[in-house]
């Protein structure tokens, strides 16, 4: 997956606060770890690993994403030595059959189904490559949403600043430029791609 290089850095400082927005929902996840070697793919930030290091220090654990800015990020609040950051494509990431005892996939297998053109196949790729990898009796743990339905919204904005912001949204979104229209002050969008503007777009 490509560097999202529209962000800038106001909009990944942003998201990375998301993410601790989110840390005591994500770390509902810590019982369900299996101790050993623990894999995060798309770590973002580190939130989640900081957490893992914490609840498991005898363990090996590794973190792989796809964007420098957030590994830089991840580096800042992960002690070196209990944790290793990998920078890599996890569509494409290397797992050594039998490996791993806990692979966690946090708010990612969606950024796979949408950078990899919506394809299910890619996210259906993805998990057999991770299932392949985990020890018998090893653990894959996903927390994720799901996909909308296929059908169509209509937008209203409560100003030109956020109707502004999210046409530059629209032109600017990693994978492909999102497709709308006006209907009078409102545009309409797939529910898919509006998903994507309200999750994103701040």
């Amino acid at each position: 997956m490509p560097e999202i290089h529209d962000r800038g850095e106001e909009g990944f400082a942003v998201y990375a606060r998301g993410m601790d927005g989110s840390m005591g929902d994500k770390a509902r996840i810590l019982p369900f770890v299996k101790p050993g070697r623990i894999v995060e793919l798309g770590c973002g930030n580190g939130a989640i690993l900081e957490l893992l290091s914490v609840a498991y220090p005898c363990s090996k654990i590794a973190g792989v994403d796809f964007s420098k800015t957030m590994l830089g990020l991840a580096r800042t609040r992960t002690e070196e030595g209990l944790v290793s950051l990998v920078e890599a494509d996890l569509r494409e990431f290397p797992l050594a059959k039998e490996s791993i005892d806990t692979v966690i996939c946090a708010s990612v297998l969606h950024e796979v189904f949408s950078y990899s053109g919506y394809s299910h196949d890619a996210v259906r790729d993805v998990l057999a490559h991770v299932y392949a990898a985990l020890k018998p009796g090893g653990r894959l743990i996903i927390r994720d949403g799901v996909a909308p339905q296929d059908d169509f919204v209509l937008l209203a904005f409560k100003n030109t600043q956020t109707r502004r912001k999210f046409e530059r949204f629209a032109c600017d979104f990693g994978p492909r430029r999102i497709d709308y229209s006006w209907r009078r002050d409102l545009a309409l969008v797939r529910r898919a791609d509006t998903t994507e503007v309200l999750s994103k777009y701040t």
